[in-house]
């Protein structure tokens, strides 16, 4: 049984592999050297441990590898040595279920169509305490029976009235009553409740069915889709601030500042007008602040002869080259082959754009890669391991600069070589550190001020820069 994605430490050991023992364990294993680039570790179906590892690897990393496993090997070994599968009865009881041992840590319970039960447990769990647990869930799997034998709607009349009504059998406790799109009525009640008790419900709440079907009932309540109220533009009394206004069924203030600076305010629908002033009143720095920067952001430049582009933080003047000229970027200047048309004249402003992105793609693909290396060996020495990305891909990216799989493989955007060197550098130690870490846990961020310090300072660069500059 293998590691997940551990393929490589399939194969067999070497003869001359060493069969060595954990210190302070009883655990024995097979060493195999080899040319991967991590330690893998796999259990073979007699329970014998093959860990392959770098030639060049420590055998202290070793021991701290499985050391950190002992706890899968001890469950791959179990699930090993006993049956997957057992029919077992729950002793004192008639109850059958079907036992499935896997690597889970925690008990899980499951009833199919047929009313059987499956059971899934972790490899280690003794059977005692699989039978507590099944024990402790008796009720609720008498339920689920219940509710899988017996028809979930049906369509009823309350017996000596007109009233048609649809039942639904549920997990709930009570009866419940409410009226559907249509008029008709549709009454909850629990899997084991009795149909007398039902009517009893329905006949005591005769009144209200009947105002509710005529539409007269004011405690009828009918679920309605989560709507905006229409936009109001206002002017904030006392100042020349205009803002539009939508109220929603959301239950705070929200305001937000668009690129052309327009502030919109986003209320519940009963907030007062008062303290909806009041509100943009107490956030009119941050307001003048946001617009300031969306007058200051770079406006749509058009591709042409002379156009400023950003590279690695600097802005550079393109200066559009024949097809056979080769590129080059220089302090000032990006100097740029595009081809002509066929009909001759200039190039055109998709032209330009379209040798720009092409050339922004192998730039990106060069320079990211080393940075990487660089930055990969760095964080090894730094971080006192041998993690280092399996893959790298530069591609256009929406709403992200990055990202890090399970697999090692680094993805960046093809746009990061604009932003300034620190910024870049900052995005992909935040990635190098996700080949540790998976999450923004609290260890996350431990490892990245470690590797990049002032990160709170450095993705606030990366904000301020994004909106002074707004990606295509």
């Amino acid at each position: 049984m293998l590691l997940p994605g551990l393929e490589d430490a399939a194969r067999p050991a070497d003869k001359a592999s060493p069969v060595l023992q954990l210190p302070g364990t009883a655990l024995t294993f097979t060493l195999r050297r080899c040319s991967c680039s991590r330690i893998t570790l796999s259990v073979d179906k007699d329970g014998s441990v093959l860990v392959s590892a770098p030639a060049d690897a420590a055998l202290d990393d070793v021991f701290a590898m499985l050391r950190k496993k002992l706890d899968w090997i001890a469950a791959t070994r179990a699930l090993a040595a006993s049956p997957r599968e057992q029919h077992l009865r729950l002793p004192g009881t008639d109850e059958e279920f079907l036992l499935v041992r896997c690597r889970h840590k925690n008990v899980r319970l499951s009833v199919g169509a047929d009313g059987a039960l499956l059971v899934r447990a972790p490899a280690t769990m003794p059977l005692e305490d699989i039978h507590a647990i099944v024990r402790k869930h008796l009720g609720w799997i008498a339920e689920t029976r219940a509710l899988a034998a017996a028809p979930r709607v049906q369509t009823l009349r309350l017996p000596g009235t007109d009233i048609d009504f649809l039942l639904a059998r549920d997990r709930h406790k009570s009866v419940r009553l409410s009226l559907m799109p249509g008029g008709l009525l549709l009454v909850k009640a629990p899997v084991a409740a009795a149909m007398e008790a039902i009517y009893d419900a329905l006949r005591r709440n005769l009144e209200w069915i009947r105002n509710a079907v005529s539409g007269a009932s004011p405690r009828l309540r009918q679920k309605r889709p989560h709507r905006q109220s229409p936009p109001e533009v206002l002017q904030l009394p006392g100042s020349a601030m205009a803002f539009t206004l939508v109220r929603d069924r959301f239950k705070t203030l929200r305001l937000s500042v668009n690129p052309g600076g327009q502030v919109l305010v986003k209320a519940p629908v009963t907030a007062a007008l008062a303290s909806i002033y009041d509100f943009v009143r107490s956030q009119a720095a941050w307001i003048e602040k946001k617009r300031a920067l969306a007058m200051q952001a770079r406006p749509h430049c058009p591709f042409r002869d002379g156009a400023m582009v950003c590279v690695l933080g600097k802005a550079r003047a393109l200066r559009v080259l024949p097809p056979a000229s080769p590129p080059a970027l220089s302090e000032e200047f990006l100097d740029l082959p595009c081809r002509t048309p066929a009909a001759g004249g200039e190039p055109s402003e998709t032209d330009i754009r379209q040798a720009y992105l092409d050339w922004r793609q192998r730039f990106a693909e060069e320079y990211l890669a080393d940075k990487l290396t660089f930055l990969g060996e760095r964080a090894r020495a730094v971080l006192g391991d041998r993690m280092l990305p399996s893959a790298l891909t530069v591609r256009s990216l929406r709403g992200r600069w990055g990202s890090c799989r399970q697999s090692g493989a680094i993805t960046l955007a093809a746009d990061l070589v604009e932003l300034p060197v620190p910024l870049i550098e900052h995005v992909i130690c935040h990635e190098l550190c996700h080949l540790r870490e998976m999450n923004h846990g609290k260890a996350f961020h431990a490892l990245l001020e470690r590797l990049s310090p002032g990160d709170r300072e450095l993705r606030r660069a990366i904000r301020e820069w994004c909106q002074e500059h707004p990606r295509d």
